[in-house]
């Protein structure tokens, strides 16, 4: 990964490109970003850029034999800790997981979540970082170097490690042998350990500029600067949720789900209770109970962008929507009742719900049962 891929601000580079030049590259890092934030993607071209022996004053070559096995995430010194699931063999899983890492970071140029993650290893259970993953850890590094004058370590979302793990980790943050770099890269710092943020040098990584928002998206997804920008309003400039609004899925199965719930829950909150249809709730609630995880996670995809299309609908970028004859009849009566504040909520009840089914592999029935009454009250401040 190149510095110049990575889809922050060039003076967060500056800074990490600065500590190479001076020498002062701290052994343990801390990269805060939010979700849907590139803190994974800069973690790995920082370490390209540290061990490019041709590196040049703004980036890594991009060319020589180091850099090429960073790009295809398998360089000697390059060592990944990440969020897996509990086995009952005492073992790490990280190793057995590795091929599907690199697949996904590579096809997401290091912009990942958690939620994506768990759903690409199909995890059907909650994930975490385990102690036995920090004494894999531990061991490798009492090993030198291979080809690098570094050994890198990235540790993605240690605020998944579990208060056993962490403590095992703390001696190796402090005083780690020879020359290594651990960069830790968390969304939230809430459930870290005070002694192992203690122990780190933090890098806030901040949303880009509006207007280089702007300049990416517009690039990114073939659409103009005023377009981009409404888009940037309505995700609140997450990137990657951005970015997947390039994305148009038509599906008659999901279309049906998605009308029968709104549907439901507009009426169950404009006191029209005598409207709705409890046994045609009760039916879709079976419906999705009978569905696979995946399908489920599909159908809440699908919803979330459904309300992008409807917020899109109230600007001057309707353009940019692409909707099946049903989705564009039901949209243009159901979208004046999606503003810009209750879509982003609507938007984030099912954006979390991703997360509880993928990543705590929440009860069905009661996650959606939930998720209608939350959109119902959302959809009652209309106009409010």
């Amino acid at each position: 990964m190149l510095f110049s891929e990575v889809l922050v601000s060039q003076h967060v580079k500056d800074m990490l490109i600065n500590t190479v030049k001076n020498k002062r590259v701290s052994h343990a890092q801390l990269f805060l970003c939010q979700a849907g934030m590139p803190g994974l993607a800069l973690a790995l071209a920082y370490c390209q850029y540290i061990s490019c022996p041709d590196r040049t004053g703004t980036d890594a070559c991009g060319k020589c034999a180091s850099c090429i096995k960073f790009d295809n995430l398998v360089h000697a010194d390059m060592h990944f800790v990440f969020p897996n699931e509990k086995n009952a063999s005492g073992k790490s899983n990280i190793p057995a997981y590795l091929g599907q890492w690199r697949e996904l970071l590579k096809e997401k140029k290091g912009l990942i979540t958690q939620y994506q993650w768990a759903e690409y290893i199909k995890a059907g259970k909650s994930l975490a970082i385990y102690e036995r993953d920090i004494m894999d850890l531990i061991n490798v590094l009492q090993s030198k170097p291979y080809e690098s004058e570094y050994r890198f370590v990235i540790i993605w979302l240690p605020e998944l490690m579990n208060e056993t793990a962490a403590n095992k980790l703390l001696k190796t943050l402090e005083e780690p042998d020879g020359k290594t770099l651990i960069i830790l890269v968390s969304e939230n710092t809430d459930n870290i350990l005070p002694t192992i943020l203690s122990r780190t040098q933090m890098l806030k990584i901040n949303k880009l500029p509006t207007e280089d928002f702007v300049s990416v998206v517009s690039k990114l997804i073939n659409c103009d600067s005023g377009q981009a920008r409404i888009i940037g309003y309505i995700t609140d400039f997450n990137l990657q949720q951005a970015l997947e609004m390039g994305v148009n899925v038509v599906d008659v199965e999901n279309y049906e789900y998605f009308v029968s719930m709104m549907r439901s829950a507009y009426a169950l909150y404009h006191m029209q209770a005598h409207k709705v249809d409890f046994k045609g709730v009760e039916d879709w609630l079976k419906s999705m109970e009978e569905l696979e995880k995946a399908a489920c996670v599909n159908y809440l995809k699908y919803s979330l962008n459904m309300i992008r299309k409807c917020m899109i609908m109230n600007t001057d970028a309707a353009s940019l929507i692409q909707l099946s004859p049903n989705e564009e009849t039901f949209l243009k009566s159901f979208s004046p009742f999606v503003n810009l504040e209750n879509g982003r909520q609507i938007m984030n009840v099912l954006d979390d719900a991703v997360k509880k089914l993928t990543v705590n592999n929440a009860n069905v029935k009661m996650l959606f049962t939930d998720i209608l009454l939350q959109i119902g009250k959302l959809l009652n401040k209309k106009g409010q």
